[in-house]
């Protein structure tokens, strides 16, 4: 199941009793009791993530209050996609075909390696799904990925058919993005990353979701699409 958020260090008040004393050091008087408080300095967020059911207005505030990074530092250099050739493709992808240059993008990973994104104009994310979604089996010629969520236009869904590699098994995975963290995509969702997942707020400001190892957590008007596949669409 879903791991909990740490709690912050709000701690519990340690009680000390001191006893006021004489010159020659022996006790005297009644006992004083005083409260002592940790130091809260290098605490985590005391607000847990949110969890299945939460408000997008809830969900937003959080994904808001993470620690703001630079993007530049998550910013990815022209990326190299292989393109299959559509007029001889039998389901994979032409080794010797067209080599696409894909934008530059905002890339992450989790602290764990388990969810590595790039973001353009929506978000594309491998994830290590615990149960990945079996072949919807569509007529495609391309091979079914299913540790694959791509979010577009208020739209989520786990897997797609796909004949080229990831841009990250291409050019590399990009930087970890530390629990707690939030970044901001150009023309992207804004994300933060936490212990029990990604947690992104799509632009339009209309829906929300969650990405983890067991899969998609919707928020605000993302509903379950009456197709063969698990997605989400507002």
């Amino acid at each position: 199941m879903w791991k909990q958020l740490r709690a912050g260090m709000f701690g519990l008040l340690t009680l000390a009793t001191l006893a006021a004393c004489r010159p020659d050091g022996t006790p005297t008087g009644s006992p004083v009791t005083v409260a002592s408080v940790p130091s809260l300095s290098g605490s985590a967020d005391p607000v847990a993530a949110p969890g299945p059911g939460t408000s997008l207005a809830d969900v937003t505030t959080w994904i808001n209050a993470g620690i703001q990074v630079d993007p530049t530092g998550y910013q990815k250099g022209a990326l190299k996609a292989v393109v299959p050739d559509t007029a001889t493709d039998t389901g994979g992808y032409d080794p010797a075909g067209a080599v696409q240059i894909v934008p530059s993008g905002i890339a992450f990973q989790s602290p764990s390696g388990k969810i590595k994104c790039i973001a353009l104009a929506g978000l594309l994310c491998g994830v290590d799904l615990q149960k990945p979604p079996p072949d919807p089996q569509e007529q495609s010629r391309l091979p079914w990925q299913a540790n694959v969520v791509e979010a577009v236009n208020s739209k989520v869904e786990i897997g797609e058919y796909s004949g080229s590699p990831a841009p990250w098994e291409v050019d590399g995975p990009g930087n970890r993005l530390p629990y707690g963290s939030t970044v901001t995509t150009r023309n992207g969702p804004t994300c933060r990353m936490d212990q029990v997942g990604l947690y992104c707020l799509n632009p339009d400001a209309k829906s929300a979701y969650r990405i983890s190892d067991v899969g998609v957590v919707p928020f605000g008007c993302l509903a379950p699409s009456v197709t063969g596949r698990e997605a989400w669409h507002c």
